[in-house]
């Protein structure tokens, strides 16, 4: 359960041990690593940043509660907007209005927000000032399976898994779930 760190079946270290463990292989490609509300709460309790001791480990950035990429494919360069996310969503439709609200933090190409559990893809034709394009939202999914905290506030099971990006040089963003 949260906050009973003695009923859980690993020591905080063998927990943070696993992450990194399973974050190594792909530190590499990864752009920073992005405080969630865990990560946060532990923070704020302890005064120890958890999340900044794996981003040096791994040795990428360490970002807070958001970042903003660039990245290219081609001569076509993309932005990304990407966040933890805090919603309070119960329903696919209020986690997709909570997805279309990021647009009003930034501009970018491509939204992404975990927190919600329910990974999913959504496209929308936009017209800004230098003409149509076509911008994605995405719940970027989870891995928590039968969560007991889920359950225990009657919240719908979610599908586990994660979202796969392809960036085309034509200016198209494909997601995969």
């Amino acid at each position: 359960p949260p906050g009973a760190i003695f009923e859980q079946d690993l020591t905080p270290d063998e927990q943070f041990g696993q992450v990194e463990q399973l974050l190594k292989p792909i530190a590499p490609q990864c752009l920073g690593l992005i405080e969630g509300n865990h990560d946060s709460r532990i923070r704020k309790a302890t005064g120890y940043n958890a999340l900044a001791v794996l981003a040096r480990h791994l040795g990428v950035p360490c970002l807070g509660p958001d970042g903003r990429f660039r990245v290219q494919a081609g001569k076509q360069r993309y932005s990304i907007y990407a966040t933890h996310g805090k919603t309070g969503a119960r329903t696919y439709g209020y986690k997709v209005n909570a997805l279309m609200r990021l647009q009003q933090i930034c501009d970018a190409d491509l939204y992404l927000m975990g927190h919600c559990h329910s990974p999913m893809a959504v496209s929308q034709l936009w017209q800004g000032q230098s003409g149509r394009r076509r911008k994605m939202y995405c719940v970027t999914g989870h891995y928590l399976g039968d969560a007991t905290y889920a359950r225990e506030a009657c919240l719908p099971r979610t599908p586990t898994g994660h979202i796969e990006m392809m960036f085309g040089a034509d200016g198209t963003i494909q997601a995969t779930i």
